[in-house]
């Protein structure tokens, strides 16, 4: 690589295309952050120089502007930065390291992290040019063992090591009567509650592992199908060495009452500290076979018992690796339990998304830690987790092996989507998908939901609807929600997307699958104005919802029909027998459009039943109606008592018109405060002067007309006079036909004297 680099420079000698590169800077709890703006496809470098890193683009040739860095951050780990030689110099002053990868395909990311790096780490390697080699490990620091040696030779002068112990059978009492004392102190001291005495279980050995250590199921007891393996396992006191293995559990009168959480709750409070969560370090870059067997072998390298931590540490690999049911299984093998094995059983669990059991992870919302992460996981939700704790959300994102970082990227980037980030989400995600386990139908529908929040519904509609055609693996929730985003945007569910979801639903079965996508095509067709379809799916009883969800959805269908459903069909449906459990907004829905399409009898009929609170009060308008257009004063009556607003006074009014009390009709009409009355009612009421100070010229002419004297004709009539009568004939009879047309009116009910 070194070679190459060398090459490289030699080459490009005369570098073209240089730009500034901008530099962003901000300050965490755990390390220090610089964004570079790069242009896209530009290959990077980062390595170890003498006094920290340095970082180089492409051919060397870009400059840096780092005039802005220590604007947001202290010189408390990045103790200096300068553009030298094409490259960016990083002066560290901490015990740290770096870290560096793509955001965007613009924007490169450093990190000056705490802490010594992790094994392996491609940024400790120096770059060529620099001015120290690749970093090397202090010898003084290094332990050298004994080494095991062969039985020496007659004459040799043997190693000097301890021999074995040797023990001397008793010969007198003393023994068996200090044992009896010893029983009687440790009786005393478990019942003050000062140590347990755990049972010790027989350890189950299978004897058949493979070198990959995998077994046979059906021949160890312990792997046998059960509800949950952790189930039974008690919850743990406090305990010294925080594994769980049998023996005596000490503790002073000081810790009798507590939960004994040394080395894995932090000092400062509650939550499990960053140690605790170190996942980077549960593994190597071994396959999996290799170091499953590994553990397997330490497991059962005893005679009837298990090496004090050989259990956790085999959960600990499996969950490396992303088997969350496998290491449940392992921490249930002897049956004790300790409050490692109660975080290592909520972390498998999530790493499965499966419901919690214990608990651990519920207090840990509010922390500041890489537990956040996990108990975002675990609870669905980032919650009202404090800016430090989604960034150390990120970070122990960050440090995750990769196979775990795929895995569980996606559901991470959608709770920060949900949490209205979706900048972090993006990043994330983006990370995800670039590993092999990332590559999921869960992270392109999440990809899909980003899309949405970031440039709108129609372009996730076109990454869905590609999904829909042309990707076997298409969920139940990628469909559901492409059929909800056609449905916000006011888009037509075509056939193909109906038949596929119906398809899904019958393939899911009893499932909730197979509820949501019914419920979904039942939104589908019902805004397709399919109501006769609509309501056959909603009433199909392999639909998997409860009795009072099928009657919601029955009753917004019907709801929606009687709002805009075509007059033919929904006659053809109010007049038979309506579906039982309909709601009475549902009821009120059906007897309004009754009364707009001139029925009042039958919504009469449908308004008979009870209602409560708001559908009530609508409904006493809508029995008012009814019984208006019928002609029932007395129904009317007993529908409205009570009830003196605009809305009652007009229904009144109206049933007093149809009764030919035109008079009492408009005196209704105006009791209310500010009331105006209506042209018609005034006008059948003869309330001339009323219409004389309208605003409505015809009605105003008619009015001066009818109020005005009689034409008097002089005697003898002369022929002008004759002339004006002519004339004003005329314009009444004009009067007359306009008046007749906007009322529809007979002519007899006019009188013009």
């Amino acid at each position: 690589m070194r070679i190459f680099l060398a090459l490289v420079f030699w080459i490009c000698c005369a570098p073209v295309g240089a730009e500034v590169v901008s530099i962003r800077s901000g300050e965490h709890d755990r390390f220090s952050r610089l964004v570079l703006t790069i242009p896209e496809g530009r290959e990077w470098t980062l390595g170890r120089v003498s006094d920290g890193y340095a970082l180089e683009l492409g051919d060397g040739s870009d400059t840096y502007d780092t005039t802005t860095v220590f604007d947001r951050i202290p010189p408390d780990r990045i103790a200096s930065i300068e553009s030298e030689d094409g490259r960016l110099r990083i002066s560290v002053s901490c015990e740290c390291h770096a870290d560096a990868f793509l955001w965007r395909a613009d924007k490169l990311v450093v990190d000056v992290v705490d802490g010594p790096p992790p094994d392996g780490s491609e940024f400790e390697i120096a770059l060529v040019g620099g001015s120290t080699e690749e970093p090397q490990s202090n010898s003084a620091d290094q332990v050298n063992l004994p080494l095991l040696i062969e039985a020496p030779d007659a004459g040799a002068r043997p190693p000097l090591v301890p021999g074995t112990f040797a023990v001397t059978p008793p010969t007198d009492n003393r023994v068996a009567e200090a044992e009896r004392a010893v029983i009687e102190s440790l009786a005393r001291a478990a019942s003050q509650g000062v140590f347990d005495i755990p049972s010790r279980p027989v350890p189950i050995i299978p004897d058949n592992l493979s070198e990959d250590g995998s077994a046979n199921s059906a021949e160890l007891p312990v792997l046998t199908p059960i509800t949950d393996p952790m189930d039974g396992i008690p919850t743990p006191v406090s305990n010294s060495s925080g594994t769980g293995g049998p023996g005596l559990v000490l503790r002073t009168g000081i810790e009798r009452d507590e939960n004994g959480k040394q080395g894995i709750i932090e000092e400062s409070g509650h939550c499990i500290s960053d140690e605790m969560l170190g996942l980077d370090t549960w593994g190597d870059d071994r396959d999996f076979s290799t170091q499953i067997a590994d553990h397997r072998r330490i497991l059962t390298g005893e005679f009837d018992a298990y090496p004090e931590g050989s259990i956790e540490d085999l959960a600990k690999t499996y969950i490396f690796f992303g088997f969350g049911q496998e290491a449940r299984q392992v921490l249930a093998l002897d049956g004790q339990g300790s409050q490692e094995r109660l975080v290592l059983d909520a972390l498998s669990r999530v790493v499965d998304d499966v419901p919690q059991r214990n608990g651990v992870l519920d207090d840990q919302m509010d922390c500041s830690g890489f537990v956040v992460m996990w108990a975002a996981l675990a609870n669905g939700s980032l919650g009202e987790s404090s800016t430090d704790g989604r960034n150390a959300a990120v970070m122990a994102f960050r440090l995750l092996p990769d196979q775990l970082r795929g895995h569980l990227g996606a559901r991470l980037a959608r709770l920060f989507l949900e949490a209205g980030d979706s900048t972090t989400a993006d990043m994330i995600l983006t990370a995800s998908q670039r590993l092999e386990t990332g590559h999921t139908v869960e992270a392109d529908l999440t990809g899909a939901a980003v899309i949405e929040s970031t440039e709108g519904a129609g372009p996730a509609i076109e990454v869905l609807g590609a999904m829909a055609d042309e990707d076997t693996r298409m969920t139940a929730d990628g469909l559901v929600q492409l059929i909800n985003l056609l449905l916000a945007e006011g888009r037509t569910v075509d056939d193909p997307l109906l038949d596929l979801a119906s398809a899904m639903r019958f393939e899911a079965g009893g499932s909730d699958d197979a509820r949501k996508l019914g419920l979904a095509e039942l939104r589908a067709r019902t805004a397709r104005d399919e109501f006769d379809a609509a309501l056959v799916l909603v009433s199909d009883v392999s639909l998997p919802i409860a009795q009072v969800d099928r009657d919601a959805q029955t009753s917004q269908v019907v709801a929606e029909m009687a709002e805009r459903g075509d007059t033919a069909s929904f006659l053809e449906f109010a007049f038979a027998d309506l579906p039982n459990g309909l709601s009475a907004e549902a009821e009120n829905a059906v007897a309004k459009r009754l009364l707009e399409v001139g029925f009042p009898d039958r919504a009469m009929s449908i308004l008979a039943g009870p209602a409560v609170q708001e559908a009530m009060a609508e409904r006493r308008y809508l029995r008012g109606e009814a019984a208006a257009e019928i002609g029932d004063i007395d129904a009317l009556n007993a529908a409205l008592i009570g009830l003196s607003d605009p809305r009652a006074a007009q229904i009144r009014a109206r049933a007093l018109a149809a009764s030919g009390d035109f008079q009492s009709a408009l005196a209704e009409e105006l009791q209310q405060p500010d009331a105006v009355a209506s042209p018609e009612g005034a006008w059948r009421a003869g309330a001339w002067t009323l219409l004389e100070s309208g605003d409505d010229p015809l009605l105003q002419t008619a009015s001066r007309a009818i109020l005005s004297d009689p034409v008097v004709l002089p005697s003898p009539p002369t022929l002008e006079s004759r002339r004006d009568l002519i004339e004003e004939a005329q314009a009444t009879r004009t009067m007359t036909e306009e008046l007749l047309d906007r009322f529809n009116i007979d002519a007899d009910q006019v009188s013009v004297e």
